[in-house]
């Protein structure tokens, strides 16, 4: 067998073709990065939006979808529960960005108002409790398995209570 010289053509061929693959793999490989937190690479606030979305589904084995962005804090919805509008928080250090999110206080969100119900029925008698989580939890360890105790002493909720009796000076 001979060996064979490439024509230009052929080396311009196969040089394209290498800038091309080369483009995809940086391309590929930066997405990933950007999933992954690497603050350098976000460039624009889609990557951010993206990012949030990857780290949401992972915490929380949901799919979310990004609703927008108010300075450091960018706004999420579970796919399946639109109408729940959860935000987390973006923390740079430089190199690298972390995420902080309050989606465990809708996920406890019926726990909870069971649990205060109980607690404030024999003060009002009947009555509905709704409670709204703010803040963000102390622990960024919640998830969907913790328990409603821990949650309760290190989260922030707004609890409304109504009730049809006459409450003027129940403390």
């Amino acid at each position: 067998m001979q060996n064979r010289r490439l024509s230009k053509n052929e080396q311009g061929i196969i040089g394209i073709i290498a800038v091309i693959a080369f483009v995809v793999g940086f391309v590929f490989l930066r997405d990933i990065l950007v999933k992954r937190g690497v603050r350098i690479l976000m460039l624009t606030r889609e990557d951010y939006m993206n990012a949030v979305e990857y780290y949401m589904q992972k915490k929380y084995g949901e799919k979310f979808e990004g609703e927008y962005i108010v300075e450091d804090s960018i706004y999420v919805h579970p796919k399946a529960k639109p109408e729940w509008h959860a935000v987390v928080e973006i923390e740079n250090d430089g190199i690298m960005t972390s995420f902080h999110d309050n989606y465990v206080g809708y996920l406890k969100k019926e726990e909870l108002e069971k649990y205060i119900y109980e607690l404030v029925k024999p003060i009002y008698g009947e009555c509905k409790v709704y409670t709204h989580p703010y803040g963000f939890a102390l622990d960024d360890s919640f998830n969907k398995d913790t328990d409603i105790m821990t949650y309760v002493s290190n989260s922030d909720y707004t609890t409304c209570i109504f009730t049809d009796k006459k409450a003027e000076n129940i403390e």
